[in-house]
């Protein structure tokens, strides 16, 4: 081990955070967090302040969006459970950005009542660069109260 334990301790008790502490000692976050565990140190609850109010404002613009968590963590630059907690803090489940059914611009519940397959659906999105599975596109029709196992009908 790089450094001593009682280095690390000290070190997260005068407010470095264990991803701080992980680059220095260059161990994983989850084995920082584990040897402070061990000392009997309480961990300190995760808070969004640390990814600035410019990345926290754009994620909760995207989730509002409809983007997908991964989508969202991607482009902003935070990890996916980040993106999740912030869903959760302004009331928005991950099932509920799901459920939306128009894809920038892109009727999916048209496009499977025009007679496309899901499969043919999620080509035509990906010439757009709307990547989504065509098991997705089933999630999201049968959310949207349509029965694909009977084409072109309602529930």
């Amino acid at each position: 081990m790089a450094m001593s334990i009682r280095k690390m301790c000290d070190l997260y008790k005068s407010g470095s955070s264990l991803t701080e502490i992980s680059k220095i000692a260059k161990l994983t976050i989850k084995t920082i967090s584990n040897v402070l565990i061990a000392n009997n140190i309480a961990i300190r609850a995760h808070k969004f302040g640390r990814i600035g109010d410019d990345r926290k404002n754009r994620a909760i613009e995207l989730i509002k969006e409809g983007k997908s968590f991964s989508q969202i963590a991607k482009e902003v630059g935070i990890c996916d459970g980040t993106v999740s907690k912030l869903a959760k803090s302004i009331g928005c489940s991950k099932a509920q950005v799901g459920a939306k059914v128009d894809l920038m611009g892109h009727d999916i519940v048209a496009y499977y009542y025009n007679r496309y397959t899901t499969r043919e659906i999620s080509e035509i999105l990906a010439l757009d660069n709307i990547k989504i599975t065509a098991s997705s596109i089933q999630r999201r029709l049968k959310k949207a109260g349509v029965d694909s196992k009977r084409r072109g009908r309602a529930q």
